[in-house]
């Protein structure tokens, strides 16, 4: 790995990095609609038909919605392939300048399932705090009672942890808890770029390592890559443009596409921030490639 010059390890270029990834998506944006139009367009069909399928027994007589848990763990498993293939070709454009030639783009391999597996790893690893959090919020509001056991009011550790009741459910304790889940996921994700094209970078242990002392401005980085996107749909959702089955079918399937567009899309934004991240504490990273 080469070394930084002290400039570097100082002070880490945040906006710079972030604003590389912004270009990079205009630069290349026909090329971010081919290889994820097959894919959004797959995972937004699979979220409509799973949407039809349970509406009508949605409801039960108690007015009470029942949740399908293998239909959303099926769902979720279909999106995080989905995002890990598109992700994967994004990094291998960006740190390798490789394209990929089909117009339809469906990469589902060993490659990309060992991707998804990493970032399924660093955002578990992510939700340490809130997990910390919810233990401590249990153990001080219920003494001896179980985590998922219900107090004689009623009330789950998840009220009080997102409430003002309990000694840990301040908005201040909140707010710690989401910068280590931001700073965590930063720090860590410098791997995947490393799993994407096969460098020999791609241990977390040795991303927490490369990005020791560069929490903040991960922190920062990572916040004006996707502070856009919780911004314009807080306004899309908070202006009522949503529309359920019960809308009609193609009001629906709009809406689902149109969602699942501008998460993938805006997404690519955080991944090419990851990846030049990955360029910018690795800039010989080309030279240590092993191709896949």
């Amino acid at each position: 790995m080469a070394q930084l010059s002290n400039t570097q390890q100082n002070l880490f270029p945040a906006w710079d990095l972030a604003g590389k990834a912004y270009r990079s998506l205009f630069k290349h944006f026909a090329y971010a609609l081919r290889i994820s139009w097959a894919w959004i367009a797959l995972v937004a069909g699979a979220v409509v038909a799973a949407d039809l399928i349970t509406a009508p027994a949605g409801v039960e007589a108690s007015g009470e919605e029942t949740s399908n848990w293998l239909t959303v763990l099926l769902l979720w498993l279909l999106l995080g392939a989905a995002v890990s293939s598109i992700a994967v070709a994004w990094h291998r454009l960006l740190l390798l300048g490789e394209k990929v030639s089909d117009i339809v783009y469906l990469r589902l391999d060993a490659h990309v399932a060992v991707y998804f597996g990493y970032a399924m790893a660093v955002f578990l690893i992510s939700l340490a705090p809130y997990a910390l959090l919810w233990a401590v919020t249990s153990a001080v509001t219920y003494g001896d009672t179980l985590i998922f056991t219900p107090a004689e009011d009623g009330r789950t550790p998840a009220d009080v942890l997102f409430s003002q009741q309990g000694l840990f459910g301040f908005p201040l304790f909140q707010i710690a808890a989401f910068i280590l889940f931001v700073i965590l996921n930063a720090r860590l994700g410098l791997a995947l770029p490393g799993v994407a094209i096969g460098a020999r970078e791609r241990t977390l242990i040795g991303a927490w390592k490369t990005t020791k002392g560069h929490s903040w401005g991960l922190f920062v980085g990572t916040g004006i890559c996707v502070l856009p996107y919780l911004i314009l749909m807080g306004l899309i959702r908070g202006s009522g443009l949503e529309f359920s089955p019960a809308d009609g079918a193609l009001l629906h399937i709009l809406d689902r596409v149109g969602m699942q567009t501008l998460f993938v899309l805006l997404g690519l934004v955080g991944v090419g921030f990851l990846a030049q991240c990955f360029r910018y504490f690795h800039p010989a990273s080309s030279a240590m490639v092993r191709r896949s």
